[in-house]
């Protein structure tokens, strides 16, 4: 009670509101990215609804594919799964965003 007295803050602040753009979407990433270390576009996903797997399925919507890609860009082309660059994973969000 005292700290509050002082002003200190008690409760964390909502930041903004992110739009929920990939939500209902499943996301593979595989490869080195230029723009997003791997826990943040965990994160990235994560915030705006979309899931995250490890492995490629059937279930996958996008492979976000980078340099050095390894079997799971083999195994979305041999599934079928849209492959996106990471330009295109950008795109894509900025697209669904509006």
């Amino acid at each position: 009670k005292r700290l509050a007295e002082a002003w200190l803050q008690m409760e964390k602040e909502a930041g903004p509101e992110v739009p929920q753009s990939l939500e209902g979407l499943r996301f593979v990433v595989t490869g080195r990215l230029e723009g997003f270390g791997r826990s943040e576009i965990q994160e990235y996903i994560k915030a705006r609804g979309g899931g995250m797997s490890g492995s490629v399925s059937k279930k996958t919507d996008y492979v976000v594919v980078g340099e050095e890609a390894g079997s799971k860009a083999s195994d979305a082309e041999r599934l079928g799964v849209a492959m996106l660059s990471e330009a295109e994973f950008v795109a894509l969000v900025a697209e669904r965003e509006g």
